[in-house]
């Protein structure tokens, strides 16, 4: 990309590529709770892409069938971060010993198994990597979410990657952009780049519109479940078993018209 130097005068081929703009991030609040996307209808937007964090992707590993109807919902419309796949390979390859918690048992299990369903080889997800230009912004959401951690020796590689991608990508294309994720500060950083988030009770509840055939309860109670690998904050959390019951009558979504 070329530029005129001394008397030259530019030509249209040295002109600088238009790119297009991302818009700056005001300094997030001191309180990381959950930013709710509540604009966002139960049933999700249909046309958004959704970038998921490793901890909604581990929560999705704690129930056999999960990874499968979340690949089934969201289709060719999710896109991963590298630096997500690292994160739940590395789950993934932890020992679980005797000595290890229940929990710890359960992260590790998780993991395998949605990375065999989601991240490996053919069955992979699509893969998004960072380019050259990122690194600036990336460094400035990874301090941005530090500032909001309540480790603050946790690096947050993965959520700083996801905003920087979907945040480029959306400036890009003009569609709708969501992060999937359990973090509230993530979601707080997210949202001041105008990306909106849902957490694994929202996709779960989104699920839940999409297939009428399982239970509210079950939904609620496999909720319950993923929260001991990656929970979101609890003023943010669904209650119980009516937050993931569809509303759909026969002739249409009485608590989804009108919102997506």
């Amino acid at each position: 990309m070329g530029e005129g130097q001394g008397a030259l005068q530019p030509t249209p081929s040295m002109m600088p590529k238009r790119r297009a703009a991302i818009p700056a991030a005001s300094m997030p609040p001191a309180r990381s709770s959950f930013q709710v996307a509540s604009q966002i209808p139960q049933r999700g937007w249909q046309d958004a892409y959704v970038w998921p964090d490793t901890g909604v992707l581990l929560g999705l590993g704690t129930q056999e069938e999960l990874p499968t109807r979340f690949r089934e919902r969201y289709g060719n419309r999710v896109r991963v971060a590298e630096g997500v796949v690292r994160e739940v390979r590395s789950h993934s390859d932890m020992r679980s010993g005797t000595d290890a918690s229940p929990d710890d048992h359960t992260r590790v299990m998780a993991a395998r198994l949605v990375y065999r369903k989601l991240l490996l080889d053919d069955a992979s997800l699509p893969v998004v990597s960072l380019k050259h230009d990122d690194l600036l912004m990336l460094d400035q959401v990874a301090e941005r979410l530090r500032a909001l951690s309540a480790d603050p020796l946790k690096k947050h590689g993965g959520e700083a990657q996801i905003i920087v991608l979907a945040v480029r990508q959306m400036a890009r294309d003009g569609r709708p952009h969501i992060l999937l994720t359990n973090d509230g500060g993530a979601s707080v950083v997210a949202s001041n780049y105008g990306l909106p988030s849902r957490h694994l009770g929202d996709i779960l509840a989104e699920l839940s519109c999409s297939d009428r055939t399982v239970k509210s309860t079950d939904w609620f109670a496999q909720f319950q479940i993923s929260l001991n690998v990656s929970a979101p904050p609890f003023h943010s959390r669904q209650r119980n078993s009516d937050a993931f019951e569809c509303q759909q009558s026969g002739d249409g979504c009485g608590a989804c018209d009108g919102l997506g």
